[in-house]
């Protein structure tokens, strides 16, 4: 007996078990040929696959990182072997109010080998939410994917989006002063915040003295409300001395206990309030009987 090697070939394609042919033959040309009619037999070789179907993901600098402001990141996407028809992967953000991708991605059995590049873009919103990790999912679209590739799990990239929001509050007087008198007018100035609360934000408003002005307080803001001003009035408080204008000060505050926690560190405003008097220095004689 002599011995036929059969050598199993390697190619990239994920393909499963193949089941090929090994054919021996009389050579007519160079046998007896009492062999010539002898009928050719063959014998089935079954060479099992070694290639996965599957995808790598390469972040760059091996994170992705985008900002409120639109910046962009990159990830590359890659098939880990040659399929035997088109593989389309869909790319997916878990929170578009944070990050937004392109998709999908569609590999050949020519370009396979070639990554392709996801743009991540940070998406703008006005919530003071500090840095928020969302997820982009890398997925095999089976319905239009080489069936080989169906079973493929899901992968995913975390994706933080940095806050541009800045937390604060903006005072805005009538006539860029207040003023009032002691016969008990009125001014006014508004206050609104700056961004949006994840949770409602208090602001006490606070008069210095209350001999010379009152106001009202507190105001609520609300994540619905926070870009409505709000108005403070502020009424002249009346006395008997005669004390001219008095310069007092109304205090602008967050109420940390009962605010969204972002906005706890911000520092206290403070407008100036001009109250007149209305008292005149004299004094006043009576006559007893009038006489």
């Amino acid at each position: 007996p002599q011995t036929v090697t059969v050598t199993g070939i390697d190619e990239d394609i994920v393909d499963g078990t193949i089941t090929s042919t090994i054919t021996i033959a009389v050579d007519d040309a160079n046998s007896e040929d009492d062999f010539d009619a002898v009928a050719d037999q063959t014998v089935s070789v079954d060479t099992l696959d070694d290639d996965a179907a599957g995808f790598t993901i390469v972040e760059l600098d091996g994170a992705t990182e985008v900002t409120e402001a639109g910046s962009t990141d990159t990830f590359t996407v890659v098939l880990d072997a040659q399929p035997t028809s088109d593989v389309v992967l869909t790319v997916t953000s878990d929170d578009t109010s944070e990050a937004t991708v392109n998709s999908p991605l569609t590999f050949t059995p020519v370009n396979w080998d070639t990554p392709q590049t996801v743009t991540v873009t940070g998406a703008d919103d006005s919530i003071i939410d500090g840095t928020v990790t969302s997820s982009i999912t890398v997925a095999v679209d089976d319905a239009n994917s080489d069936n080989d590739f169906d079973a493929v799990a899901d992968q995913t990239v975390s994706v933080d989006t940095t806050d541009d929001d800045v937390a604060g509050f903006t005072i805005v007087e009538l006539d860029g002063a207040t003023e009032v008198d002691e016969s008990g007018t009125t001014d006014t100035f508004t206050v609104v915040l700056d961004a949006e609360p994840a949770t409602d934000v208090v602001l006490t408003v606070t008069s210095g003295d209350t001999s010379e002005a009152t106001v009202n307080s507190p105001l609520t803001f609300t994540p619905a409300n926070w870009d409505t001003p709000q108005t403070v009035t502020v009424t002249g408080a009346d006395d008997d001395l005669v004390d001219g204008t008095i310069t007092s000060t109304v205090t602008v505050a967050v109420d940390d206990v009962n605010s969204s926690d972002g906005f706890d560190s911000l520092i206290d405003q403070i407008v100036s309030v001009d109250t007149t008097d209305d008292d005149v220095a004299g004094f006043t004689i009576v006559e007893l009987d009038g006489a």
